[in-house]
């Protein structure tokens, strides 16, 4: 079955991914990784655990440096060095773990590393209570400037990681599965939330393994596997489980089957007793194995020496010129 058609719609600016790399020692986490994000839009990266959408967004966000490749902005080359380097470019990333400070109140998280001083150096608490209090209000967020983070619901101390985006301009916002520890409910109110940040231009990342939430929210979906790009699809001409055959390069009714036996041959329980495990465990490992080797040839009904099928020539084995003792044919 052929996979959904890629999108190529664009808008006037845009965010774009090219050729993008990356490997922490042997283990290759992105190759060659290519795809655009348009300016304004929800834009959904999906996949398997390690298919790297994980550390796409990190790169993105600063966090960790590409081997190859580069980010793009309008067609400007976007060199990040760090997190404080993206947030100054409006790149802003809601982590799936709470990296809040839960001692401190709202405002001190929101501007943590940035606080607003005057003369001498002197903090302008004023100026950001009354900030945080716009933001949080803009947010729907019934959280005082001044109460500590710590006494906030999971779905509260989201929303203020979303804060502290917003209020140094973020542009382009990445949510690493944000919703995990979510009720259905806060659920409801961050997407609204997410729906009116889209409604100014905001560009966001959304991050997720629920596809229902990615069809609800985004207008594109990129689909990551095993480190590289398999496609970009509009959401409106693909489904469900066309995302989940890129995803894991197999159709949902492939996957459904249950593992057995090839066609043909039969299986049977084979009963080794725990002392004779026991003694085969003192033996070594070369005995342990050949023991099972034997026993589970007899219950297939193969020539424990070289395993060639014995079915039909049950008292020698034609290849290697083994004859087996109390090897059991398959009863038709």
């Amino acid at each position: 079955m052929a996979e959904s058609r890629p999108s190529s719609r664009s808008r006037g600016g845009q965010l774009s991914f090219q050729d993008i790399s990356k490997s922490f020692g042997a283990v290759r986490a992105l190759s060659g990784v290519t795809f655009p994000v348009a300016e304004g839009e929800a834009h959904a990266l999906v996949g398997e655990n390690g298919a790297g959408k994980s550390t796409l967004m990190r790169v993105l966000a600063g966090i960790v440096r590409p081997d190859a490749g580069q980010l793009t902005w309008n067609g400007q080359p976007l060199d990040l060095h760090s997190p404080r380097d993206a947030l100054d470019r409006g790149i802003g990333m809601v982590y799936q773990e709470m990296l809040l400070f839960p001692n401190l109140s709202a405002r001190e998280n929101i501007f943590a590393g940035r606080e607003v001083t005057g003369g001498w150096g002197r903090l302008r608490k004023a100026e950001m209570r009354r900030r945080t209090a716009a933001i949080l209000s803009d947010l729907h967020l019934t959280v005082r400037p001044e109460a500590e983070v710590g006494a906030t619901s999971a779905a509260q101390q989201q929303l203020l990681q979303i804060a502290r985006a917003l209020a140094f301009e973020c542009r382009i916002l990445i949510l690493d599965e944000p919703t995990t520890s979510l009720t259905g409910g806060e659920t409801a109110h961050l997407f609204s939330v997410l729906d009116r940040l889209r409604s100014r231009g905001v560009t966001l990342i959304y991050v997720s393994h629920k596809l229902e939430e990615v069809f609800r929210l985004c207008d594109r979906i990129t689909v990551l596997r095993d480190g590289q790009h398999i496609g970009t699809f509009d959401k409106g001409l693909t489904s469900p489980p066309e995302i989940v055959r890129a995803m894991v390069g197999r159709d949902l009714e492939t996957l459904a089957q249950p593992a057995g036996p090839p066609a043909g041959i039969g299986t049977r329980e084979v009963f080794v007793p725990y002392w004779f495990l026991a003694l085969l465990t003192a033996a070594g490992p070369a005995a342990w194995w050949h023991h099972v080797r034997r026993a589970r040839s007899r219950s297939l009904g193969l020539c424990p020496a070289c395993g060639y099928d014995l079915r039909a020539t049950p008292q020698r084995c034609p290849e290697c010129g083994a004859v087996p003792k109390n090897l059991e044919r398959k009863s038709n």
